[in-house]
């Protein structure tokens, strides 16, 4: 049996995937024991570095900088790789300063794109 990479369960976690290859790995999950622990495996610490990120905010002790424009850039064109993303996405749900520059620049990448 062939199993999916981590890379790949991780994505399948973030929905980074197309939906023939979210269906792929779904069933792949009902019936692979190893990658379905790796999986719920990948998925427990995504939600223990979004649980971590969020109480240091919430205390103050967070020693995250806001993210720079070239940063989200980045991200917006899909140029991160899947680390930097969910680092990304997890400073995007607690800081709403980075949350409205993201915002506006996102605007500014669909305008350029159309």
């Amino acid at each position: 049996m062939k199993h999916y990479s981590e890379e790949d369960l991780l994505k399948f976690a973030c929905k980074k995937l197309t939906s023939e290859k979210d269906r792929d790995i779904e069933k792949h999950l009902s019936k692979c024991h190893s990658c379905l622990m790796t999986y719920d495996f990948l998925w427990m610490q995504l939600g223990i570095k979004s649980y971590i990120e969020y109480k240091k905010f919430k205390t103050g002790k967070n020693t995250r900088t806001c993210l720079s424009d070239t940063e989200l850039k980045s991200y917006l064109s899909g140029w991160t790789n899947s680390c930097e993303e969910e680092k990304i996405k997890i400073h995007l749900l607690i800081c709403n300063d980075c949350t409205k520059k993201y915002l506006k620049l996102s605007q500014c990448h669909r305008i350029k794109n159309q």
